[in-house]
């Protein structure tokens, strides 16, 4: 293995140090959003600097012009606005009804409570409410994109490469042609989709660990022990779900960005619910109609975006005597070199 690819693992797992760190020594969670940030974002040009040709960073360039290029911008807006409500305040509403007095006779209410207040999200004057804002504002627009370009970006498209036994020769084209117009064209029905060429179950589950694993230290530092064994297994789930999800049509990176910031909303929600006190008797009502009122229109704007569309459907177990049959990229990659 080269520098650049070990560089990989450790650029995956830095953001549990900084964070601890941060949450933990620093108990500053400003400062642990701004060093999360910037390891997201340099790790991947350093792997470049150090590699001239990153196949991460060619998956990240890919990606970020399917947010732009869209194969369909009138779905496009619909799917992810539905699934950022659908998510965002579903959870919400979901929180409210069935886990707020659960939470609270746990005790785990309190532990977060007191554990986020300790590291700096308290109310104070109009400078601090401000901020505050502000860092909800991006955590919820901002983060979501500059997550998943490196989580199913980057660290899925380096994994892969590393783990998918790629032999040196093979040269796998990821570039797009941005003129072609033809909706069935298969250059144009894979824009936006993460590329499972390389790919291994290992491959995906490793990075699914690695995505797991800082959000774990959050919920240890935050709310004690068991808080972070639940949060670390739920996310790796979730980061698992991602990448499959990621790998298909129609879903692919739009979608895990509007998924993913909807979790975020879920998460700001929730915890200014419990930190600012705000969601008890009248505006708890209210919150809970807000949201399913929200949650409602999401669910219309996913039907809409995709009461035309085909989803893939659950794989045929392969029996022991068959030949295993090759992806729908791999066919597709196929067929355009002959």
């Amino acid at each position: 293995m080269e520098a650049a690819d070990y560089l990989v693992h450790i650029n995956a797992l830095l953001p549990c140090l900084v964070v601890y760190y941060a949450l933990a020594i620093q108990k500053n969670v400003f400062l642990a959003v701004a060093l999360y940030e910037i390891v997201l974002v340099f790790g991947p040009v350093l792997t470049q600097r150090l590699r001239r040709e990153s196949t991460g960073l060619k998956a990240v360039e890919r990606l970020g012009r399917s947010l732009t290029k869209p194969r369909k911008w009138t779905t496009c807006v619909q799917a992810t606005t539905g699934t950022l409500c659908a998510v965002g305040f579903g959870g919400f509403f979901v929180y409210l009804a069935m886990f707020q007095r659960p939470l609270k006779l746990l005790g785990i209410e309190k532990a977060i409570r007191d554990g986020t207040a300790e590291r700096g999200l308290v109310l104070g004057g109009a400078m601090r409410d401000a901020f505050l804002v502000f860092m909800g504002v991006w955590f919820c627009t901002v983060n979501p994109l500059v997550e998943e370009l490196f989580w199913r970006g980057y660290v899925h498209a380096e994994l892969g490469k590393q783990l998918g036994g790629r032999r040196e020769g093979d040269e796998v084209s990821t570039t797009e042609d941005e003129t072609d117009e033809d909706e069935a064209s298969p250059r144009r029905r894979r824009r936006g989709l993460l590329d499972a060429t390389d790919q291994t179950e290992a491959s995906r589950l490793l990075a699914a660990v690695y995505f797991g694993s800082f959000h774990g230290v959050v919920g240890y530092v935050v709310a004690g022990v068991l808080p972070a064994l639940v949060v670390f297994a739920a996310l790796v789930f979730a980061g698992r779900a991602w990448t499959w999800l990621g790998e298909r049509h129609p879903f692919g990176f739009p979608f895990l960005v509007a998924s993913h910031a909807g979790c975020d909303v879920w998460v700001v929600l929730a915890v200014s619910a419990l930190d600012f006190r705000w969601a008890h008797k009248a505006a708890l009502r209210a919150a809970l109609a807000v949201s399913l009122v929200l949650c409602g229109v999401g669910v219309v704007l996913l039907g809409m975006a995709w009461r035309h569309e085909t989803f893939p459907a659950r794989p045929r177990c392969i029996a022991a005597d068959e030949e295993p049959l090759a992806s729908p990229l791999t066919r597709t990659r196929s067929s355009e070199r002959a």
